[in-house]
């Protein structure tokens, strides 16, 4: 019987032992069940917005706060969220060729300044000296892709120069056959006047990732949104991720605001890390758009993502240029995104 008692003792002090041990381990790595809840309370954010049709590869985009409000506003008043997502094929070879095969006349005839000239074209020879290996690589472009880019960058005898390089005369015969480079881009507006004591208030909410890396990645990106009736915004906030071979980095964008019409965020497509790049992968712009008082009207609301293919000095995006003081017109040297737009009661 003493024999037992002694095992027992044993036994309870090797689980007092082991409860310390867990406690403290559980301690020194900062666990706690406020923790443990919110994570599982924001992958069933996650759940509830996958099920309203938000992308699944989307979800990083957005910071957890923002999924549990979204998710909430999904829950208990889902016709008040607008979610709309688009698939954009950015073509980028149209561009080369025009750059390639045009003379220097003509190019300063579409807005190219000699330095202009001097910078695309070095971008073209660095790009021509890579190895099939390294452009595989460097742009995640299968053998015949990389053989229809390598075609985009050769002199053509038979090249017909465009007098103004349109956007629905963007796709050549080369870029045709290519699969382009492809941004996926979506956004959520939801009414959010309980969160911000307004009359009239709309948190936006757009995220994007490039699901083939661009080809062009030495110059700027931006993003627009352009709206109408006067708004104000507030709560601006714009990060983008850029990855490298083995990390990753993320910047934020400088942002210009255009009053009472809207946004423009800018970002660079490239950032050094160490002795790589990182490229741009993925990222979001978010704000509050209010007014101070209702007027009982309907305002429109737009956003486009810019992809800088070229730079043209004096090149950049014009905000409010349509009807009713509303769009985004992207100048020469990008290619832009399917546009989404929308309707605000105001």
């Amino acid at each position: 019987m003493g024999r037992h008692k002694k095992w027992w003792k044993a036994i309870a002090c090797v689980g007092c032992s082991l409860l310390v041990l867990a406690s403290s381990l559980l301690a020194a790595y900062g666990f706690d069940a406020e923790r443990c809840y919110a994570v599982l309370a924001v992958k069933d954010a996650e759940r509830i917005m996958v099920d309203f049709g938000y992308p699944q590869n989307l979800l990083h985009t957005m910071k957890d706060a923002q999924k549990l409000e979204l998710a909430s506003k999904i829950k208990t008043c889902p016709e008040s969220v607008s979610l709309q997502t688009v698939v954009s094929p950015i073509d980028e070879l149209s561009m080369m060729e025009l750059l390639v095969n045009a003379t220097d006349e003509q190019l300063r005839c579409v807005g190219f300044r000699e330095e202009d000239i001097m910078m695309n074209r070095q971008m073209i020879t660095s790009m021509r000296a890579m190895t099939n290996e390294e452009l595989a690589e460097y742009y995640g472009k299968n053998d015949e892709e990389i053989k229809l880019l390598r075609m985009a960058m050769e002199q053509q005898s038979d090249y017909q120069s465009p007098e103004q390089v349109k956007q629905e005369d963007q796709v050549t015969t080369s870029a045709s056959l290519i699969s382009t480079s492809t941004l996926k881009y979506a956004w959520v507006i939801y009414d959010n006047r309980a969160e911000t004591k307004k009359p009239v208030s709309y948190f936006v909410h757009i995220g994007f990732q490039w699901m083939s890396d661009p080809i062009v990645s030495v110059l700027k990106d931006k993003i627009a949104i352009s709206w109408g009736c006067d708004m104000d915004s507030m709560n601006e906030m714009c990060e983008v991720e850029l990855r490298g071979p083995n990390q990753s980095s993320v910047r934020t964008a400088q942002m210009e605001v255009v009053p009472n019409k809207g946004l423009v965020f800018t970002f660079w497509q490239r950032a050094s890390h160490g002795l790589f790049f990182d490229l741009i992968s993925s990222g979001y712009a978010a704000c509050t758009v209010f007014q101070n008082s209702r007027r009982d009207l309907s305002a429109r609301i737009e956003s486009k993502y810019g992809h800088g293919v070229f730079t043209v000095t004096g090149g950049g995006v014009s905000i409010g240029v349509g009807e009713g003081g509303v769009g985004i017109d992207f100048g020469f040297g990008f290619r832009e995104s399917i546009q989404l737009q929308d309707a605000l009661n105001v």
